[in-house]
This record gives C-alpha cells, sequence and structure tokens, in this order.
C-alpha cells in the first residue's frame, strides 16, 4: 500500500493483477490493470512507491520489473528493470532524486536505478562484510538516504550507507527467527518516519 500526498490510498492487488485506488472515504476512485506483460498489466503486483504526488511505482514481481503509472489515469510513464536485471521483485522505495532502490528479492540483493530507469549500481550484504542477504522483501529509505532491508529469510533488518560500503546496524538476530522483543520471525515489510525510527512487520 501507498498513499499519495493528496491523501488517494494505493494498493496493489497481488492475486487480482491490477493495482486499485482509493479516495479519502474509501470509495474506489481508479481500478488499473490486466494480467500480462505489456504496459499497464501486471503478473502478482506487489511492493508500491511514491514518485511523486502524480505517479506511483509498482513491483511488478511476476514480470520482473518495475512499471510507472500516473495515479489519476493509470498511464504507463516508465519500465524499470527487466529479467535481465531482477527477479520477482516485491519491495521498493524511491528517493528525493527520484532514484528506484528496488529489492531483487529472487537474486538475493538490492538494485538502484536512476530516475530514467538506467540501472546504476547492486548492493549485496557481502559488500558490508556480513551475511549475503536471503530473501530480501522490501527496502526503506531514511532522511540521510541510509537504506534499510527487510532480510526476510535471515530474520534481520539490514541498514546500509547509501553507497552500500558500510553498514550501520541490524535488528533481529541473523539466520535465527525469534519471538523475543530484539528478534524478528520472517520481516517482510519496513518503513522509516520522520524521527527515524524503524516500522518492521
Amino acid at each position: 500500500v501507498a498513499v499519495s500526498y493528496s491523501g488517494a490510498i494505493i494498493v496493489s492487488d497481488t492475486l487480482n493483477n491490477r493495482i486499485q485506488v482509493f479516495g479519502r472515504d474509501s470509495a474506489v476512485a481508479h481500478t488499473w490493470g490486466t494480467e500480462g506483460d505489456g504496459p499497464k498489466q501486471f503478473r502478482a503486483p506487489m511492493g508500491l512507491a511514491m514518485v511523486d504526488n502524480l505517479t506511483v511505482a509498482v513491483a511488478d514481481s511476476g514480470n520482473n520489473r518495475v512499471q510507472v503509472l500516473r495515479i489519476d489515469s493509470g498511464e504507463h510513464v516508465l519500465t524499470v528493470g527487466g529479467a535481465d536485471t531482477l527477479k520477482g521483485p516485491r519491495g521498493l522505495a524511491v528517493d528525493s532524486d527520484g532514484r528506484f532502490y528496488v529489492a531483487d528479492t529472487g537474486n538475493n540483493r538490492i538494485q538502484v536505478f536512476e530516475a530514467d530507469g538506467k540501472h546504476s549500481r547492486t548492493i549485496t550484504a557481502n559488500s558490508v562484510g556480513t551475511v549475503e542477504f536471503k530473501g530480501p522483501s522490501d527496502v526503506a529509505l531514511d532522511s540521510y538516504r541510509r537504506i534499510y532491508v527487510a532480510d526476510t529469510d535471515n530474520h534481520r533488518i539490514l541498514a546500509v550507507r547509501e553507497d552500500g560500503l558500510e553498514r550501520h546496524l541490524a535488528i533481529g538476530h541473523c539466520g535465527s527467527a525469534g519471538a523475543g522483543l530484539d528478534s524478528l520471525n520472517c520481516p517482510t515489510s519496513v518503513a522509516v518516519d520522520s524521527k527515524g525510527r524503524i516500522i518492521v512487520a
């Protein structure tokens, strides 16, 4: 789910292969998408991130890509990635310069793309001296552009510097699931609020 600056609620309706937009009154405002691999078609759409007030990025997981659409018309704006750079992406984040940070779940890495969709760099956990990502499902950014990764099958949240070269912190115990307050069990989503608090599902 994503919320626009104007209050529109955008939902990935994954098994119906479509995106739904709701108004503040919870009424359906728009529905886009059918199953397929063309523009504005989806196969298991998952994570969403606002690019700006008018456009949203969709992790089109089954098509190994990200699609950017206008939220008022559903117009296709940009396709990011493809089978050569992504495999089953689930979550993503967009920074203030329009760069896309994508959880490349099937390839156990984070892929970064410029605002025009051009691939910029690849981030792996190995680059910061820790155990490789295993099924990373989501990405979030804080005001310092640190990258927070929901490293699902390693049962942790890992934060790395924007260039991917330095680890800042880890939440959870790598490789060990748990129910304690300092433990995680397959975290799938992560967000960071304006005060730097980290919210984990």
